[in-house]
C-alpha cells in the first residue's frame, strides 16, 4: 500500500513530511526529565532546526497557552502528568505545523486537566485551522473533539464516518 501525508509518500524522502507534522505520543515518552520545560522546548527547536529568533519568541508564547509559563523552569521529572500532556502539547507545536497526530492526549488525566487539552485541542483546530488525527479509546474524547471517525477492530474498518452517525447508530442498535 501506500500513504501519502499532505501529498507527500511517506515510504519515501520524509523530510518535506517533518516539517509539516506534530506528534504526540501517548503516556510519558518523548520528554527529557532532568531538563526543564523551557530547556525541553529549547532543545525540540534546535531539532526541528528553527531560527533561534523565532523560537526565543514563540516558547514563552506557548509555555503560556499550555498553562506552563510560571513552571518553565523546573525540572520535568516534578512535574504532574498533566502538566507533562501539556509539554508535549507545546512540543508538538513549536515549529508551528499543519497536522498533528495526537496518541491519547488525554489518558489518566483528572477531569479539570483532560478538560484543558480538550479546549486547547479544539482551539488549535478550530481558531488555527490544525488538521488533527486522534488516536483514543474515551469515547468522550472522540464525541468532543472528532467530526469524524473510524474504528478498527483487528486491523480491519469496521466503520468510517461521522461520530454522530456512529453514535446514532451504535445506541440504537444496543437498544
Amino acid at each position: 500500500g501506500v500513504a501519502r501525508v499532505l501529498g507527500c509518500d511517506v515510504s519515501g524522502n520524509v523530510d518535506p513530511i517533518r516539517k509539516r507534522i506534530g506528534f504526540i505520543f501517548g503516556g510519558e515518552r518523548g520528554l527529557y526529565w532532568r531538563l526543564s520545560g523551557l530547556d525541553n522546548l529549547r532543545y525540540f527547536a534546535s531539532l526541528y532546526h528553527m531560527d533561534p529568533r523565532l523560537s526565543k519568541q514563540r516558547i514563552p508564547a506557548l509555555l503560556e497557552q499550555v498553562g506552563l509559563a510560571d513552571r518553565a523552569n523546573e525540572r520535568v521529572e516534578g512535574y504532574s502528568r498533566g502538566m507533562k500532556q501539556r509539554l508535549h502539547i507545546a512540543r508538538a507545536l513549536l515549529h508551528d505545523p499543519d497536522v498533528l497526530f495526537l496518541d491519547e492526549p488525554t489518558i489518566g488525566l483528572d477531569v479539570v486537566v483532560k478538560q484543558r487539552i480538550r479546549d486547547l485541542i479544539l482551539e488549535l483546530n478550530q481558531r488555527e485551522g490544525v488538521t488533527i488525527f486522534l488516536t483514543s479509546h474515551d469515547a468522550g474524547d472522540v464525541e468532543v473533539l472528532c467530526q469524524r471517525a473510524m474504528v478498527i477492530n483487528h486491523g480491519e474498518v469496521i466503520y468510517d464516518g461521522r461520530v454522530n452517525d456512529l453514535k446514532h447508530n451504535y445506541l440504537r442498535t444496543k437498544t
